[in-house]
């Protein structure tokens, strides 16, 4: 079982900054897992969520938005290693696991 992956976040006393960053964040070197859900019952050999993600370009823009934070939060964030269209359970190196979902009006997370 993996330990868990928060810790309390230092307090700047400033209520503005306070209320970004805390009262609990993602310890340092937590690994974050992410994947973008395909339609149930489909398959594919790479991890990119099916043709619904790549027919719109969300998986490029997702990957590059994802990339973009990563360099600034100091937190890893990096894809599943397979293909996951919601069936069954998956779990994260750390046990932070990010599942993206395309949905009716817009996208969302698991």
């Amino acid at each position: 079982m993996p330990t868990d992956p928060t810790t309390s976040s230092i307090t700047y006393n400033n209520p503005y900054i306070d209320a970004l960053v805390g009262p609990t964040v993602f310890r340092p070197g937590i690994a974050i897992e992410y994947t973008l859900q395909a339609p149930g019952g489909t398959f594919s050999a790479i991890n990119d969520g099916g043709q619904v993600w790549r027919s719109s370009g969300g998986n490029f823009g997702f990957s590059q938005a994802v990339a973009a934070w990563t360099a600034v939060c100091g937190i890893q964030v990096t894809q599943y290693p397979t293909y996951y269209n919601g069936s069954g359970n998956i779990a994260g190196k750390d046990g932070v696991i990010w599942i993206e979902q395309i949905i009716a009006g817009g996208t969302g997370s698991g």
